[in-house]
């Protein structure tokens, strides 16, 4: 892919910037600009309120490779409780943010809900988490001549959580972790409790699935390839919605 940078125009990075502002905004705040590009030219909002949020605008100039519709076009966030917006915590994180937003255009690969992605040395140094995983949110931007613009929450997390969203599912990680704290445990700054998920209810719950209802995945997974689309975790997680709802 071509690393010459691609950027919003001056009239998307107004609306991008409203709505993030509107949305994930504070009280006071600023924006780490990024002075070297490549892909995309990645500036990260710094705002402060009740707590501090980062998040990329310029990283949905480019599409990334994804095969959902509403995952073309993307901006990524995250959160901190006590960091001072001009800190070097604070430099860490938007550097962080920066840097994965070259990712999908660097690997030719997307960035959807339950996909990790390791952090930098220098940024597991300073607050201790191995990776980041991706949660889907209800924020979806509209710009002007590119249409939605999605955005996802990073969920930073410890090596032992990493490995077992590896070694069993990571859209089941996202909903035990949100059942066990609750939203309001995400903040990048706190040494929050470590949190391994319960497998035997988990093979509980995926056990009360139907004989029927399995079938009918078998049969969601072979239209998949018939139509040469990806089986993601995205898509599963939105058929578990559609099926089990109506089941």
């Amino acid at each position: 892919m071509n690393t010459i940078p691609v950027f919003y125009t001056e009239k998307q990075m107004d609306e991008i910037q409203k709505f993030i502002s509107d949305n994930l905004g504070g009280d006071e705040g600023c924006i780490a600009h990024e002075t070297e590009s490549e892909y995309v030219h990645t500036d990260v909002n710094i705002a402060k309120g009740g707590c501090v949020t980062y998040c990329t605008f310029g990283m949905g100039a480019r599409i990334q490779n994804s095969p959902l519709s509403d995952m073309k076009r993307i901006e990524i966030f995250m959160t901190a409780r006590d960091l001072e917006v001009m800190s070097e915590g604070s430099m860490i994180i938007s550097s962080e943010l920066c840097s994965v937003s070259k990712l999908p255009f660097r690997e030719n690969t997307w960035l959807g809900e339950g996909h990790t992605v390791d952090v930098s040395r220098r940024f597991k140094e300073r607050f201790g988490y191995h990776a980041l995983l991706f949660c889907a949110t209800q924020l979806t931007a509209e710009l002007s001549g590119l249409g939605t613009v999605k955005l996802l929450m990073a969920i930073p997390i410890y090596e032992e959580e990493y490995n077992w969203v590896v070694a069993n599912n990571s859209l089941e990680y996202i909903k035990q972790f949100f059942s066990h704290f609750g939203y309001d445990s995400l903040y990048v700054d706190d040494k929050r409790d470590l949190f391994i998920p319960d497998c035997e209810a988990v093979e509980s719950e995926t056990a009360e699935l139907s004989p029927e209802l399995l079938e009918r995945f078998d049969s969601f997974v072979l239209q998949l390839a018939r139509e040469e689309k990806e089986l993601t975790y995205d898509a599963i997680g939105r058929w578990l919605e559609e099926n089990l709802g109506s089941n």
